[in-house]
Formats: structure tokens, C-alpha cells, sequence
């Protein structure tokens, strides 16, 4: 049992720091609970709550960050919000889905949802700047 515990401390560490790096640190919380056997809808919603509060810090930050940038960055401003309200519209769905999908159903979809959102991470620097050297 003390091995479980310090491994799941150990998962909540490396899913902090994720976080608080790219995000997707869920996706390493969500994948230590299950393979210890946590039901997948009770290891998101303690992934969720687990991670908020450095979520939080994380996003104080960033609005501190971008509050200081000068006026001619507001579009960089606008495409920020945009993004804030496109992930509010979809963590209401998967709210939605996790609350009106039996646990069954869940195991078998929380795969796909996963591969899913991993694709998203994948694909979310596309079309970015790169740095020249």
C-alpha cells in the first residue's frame, strides 16, 4: 500500500509539473489512477480537482504576464480569450459527459477521449512562429 501511495505522489508531481509546463497533466494523474484500479470517472474528477489549484496559480500568472504587454498585443490578447472560451465550451461537454455516462461506458470511451486530447496537444503549436537561431 505505501508503494501505491508514493507512486501516486509521485504521479501527482510529474502531472503538476506538466501542468505547469505544456498542460496535460491529467492525462498522466488519469492514467496512474486507472492502472491502480480507480474507476476512470472517479480518477478524472480527482485528476481535475487534484490539479486545480495549480491550474490556478498557472493561469494568475499568465494574466499578470499578459497584462503587462504593450496595446499593439492585443490580438494576441483576442486569440488568448478565444481559446479560454473554446476550453470553458468543451469542459462543460466533457462535464456533461461525465455525468450522464455510466461507468461502463466511460472505461471503454475514456480511451478514445485521451487519444483525443493527446491529439490536441500534438497539433497545438502548428501554425506558431518558430524561433530563428
Amino acid at each position: 500500500m505505501a508503494l501505491v501511495a508514493a507512486l501516486l505522489v509521485l504521479t501527482g508531481i510529474v502531472a503538476g509539473a506538466v501542468n505547469a509546463i505544456a498542460g496535460g497533466g491529467p492525462l498522466v494523474t488519469l492514467a496512474g489512477m486507472v492502472a491502480i484500479g480507480v474507476d476512470p470517472k472517479v480518477a478524472n474528477l480527482t485528476s481535475t480537482v487534484a490539479l486545480s489549484p495549480g491550474q490556478i496559480v498557472v493561469g494568475a500568472q499568465t494574466w499578470r504576464r499578459f497584462r503587462s504587454l504593450p496595446p499593439e498585443s492585443h490580438a494576441l490578447i483576442a486569440r488568448k480569450g478565444i481559446a479560454v472560451v473554446s476550453g470553458a465550451l468543451g469542459g462543460a461537454a466533457g462535464a456533461l459527459l461525465l455525468l450522464h455516462t455510466d461507468p461502463a461506458s466511460f472505461r471503454r470511451i475514456v480511451v478514445w477521449l485521451v487519444l483525443f486530447a493527446t491529439g490536441i496537444y500534438a497539433l497545438s503549436g502548428r501554425g506558431s512562429p518558430q524561433a530563428s537561431g
